[in-house]
């Protein structure tokens, strides 16, 4: 016999309230331990991330960010400030124990200097100029095997002031001062040679101040925005100086005293400087290293 269906009452009794609210609890500490524990990843992931990196080095941001008006210029007196070429020494560091050429010792002599001074200034290469009247004998002398060593093939004649080579030097004759001088900065107009000597390369705002009044005396200057003097050589003037050296006479800027003296190229008797053929002057500029802290000792 068929029987219809009946309902069961329990189907469709409504869930018991305490049991809604233990559900609902769970619920809620579920989503707030995910939430909590996707805070806490984020957290670290970001602590331990490595910052990010500049596009640019700090010295080349600098230079990006800022800029310079050429028409604004200013007197050149600090090293940095010159363009420089780093090389490593090409010859052997100077030491207590280096042994003395005597023909060097000889020339060192004739100005009063000994190889223990020598050393003290650690030097490691020496150009000797050796003058008879306005010309010279130019020589080239590097520590070699621990032993003050000539290369033969650097000897070469040149050139000094019109008036030979003097002790008792002055900016108002055309004599080359005598003594032991730092050989500094190598200076260039149009390309720059090899050297491992800090360079400078002279332009149209180039200038060497001869004026003794002037505060800027026996100093390389960039442009005239501070000019006070009266008198200065303008180095891109003079085809001598294609290629050369500034010979560290008269650091201490005595008024008078003699200004711009250089090794650069020449074929005849100089206003006071040392002067050879452009191909040895070349050829002495790439030897020259600064990290050799070379000198010129000139007779």
């Amino acid at each position: 016999m068929n029987q219809k269906y009946k309902p069961n009452p329990q189907h469709n009794k409504p869930l018991d309230q305490k049991k809604m609210i233990i559900i609902i609890i769970i619920a809620a500490v579920t989503i707030l331990l995910i939430v909590g524990a996707t805070v806490f990843a984020l957290f670290t992931i970001s602590k331990n991330a490595k910052p990010i990196e500049p596009s640019l080095k700090p010295s080349e941001s600098a230079s990006a960010l800022s800029s310079v008006d050429p028409s604004i210029v200013s007197p050149v007196t600090q090293p940095d400030e010159t363009v420089a070429v780093s090389a490593p020494p090409l010859t052997e560091e100077p030491s207590d124990d280096v042994k003395m050429d005597e023909e060097l010792e000889e020339q060192l002599a004739d100005q009063g200097i000994s190889a223990e001074e020598v050393t003290e200034q650690a030097t490691s290469q020496i150009i000797t100029v050796s003058s008879f009247g306005n010309s010279a004998t130019i020589e080239f002398w590097e520590i070699r095997d621990n032993e003050w060593t000539k290369d033969d093939s650097m000897t070469v004649s040149g050139y000094v002031g019109e008036m030979g080579v003097t002790d008792d030097m002055s900016e108002y004759i055309k004599a080359t001062p005598s003594g032991f001088f730092p050989v500094m900065d190598a200076f260039y107009i149009h390309s720059k040679p090899q050297t491992g000597l800090d360079t400078f390369q002279i332009t149209e705002d180039t200038y060497w101040v001869d004026d003794p009044s002037s505060d800027f005396y026996n100093q390389h200057v960039e442009g005239t925005q501070y000019q006070d003097w009266n008198s200065a050589e303008h180095m891109i003037d003079y085809s001598s100086y294609e290629y050369g050296f500034v010979i560290g006479y008269n650091l201490g800027c005595v008024k008078g005293a003699g200004s711009a003296i250089f090794f650069h190229i020449g074929s005849g008797p100089t206003a006071g400087c040392v002067a050879t053929s452009e191909s040895y002057v070349l050829s002495y500029l790439s030897k020259l290293s600064s990290g050799a802290n070379p000198y010129i000792l000139i007779n």
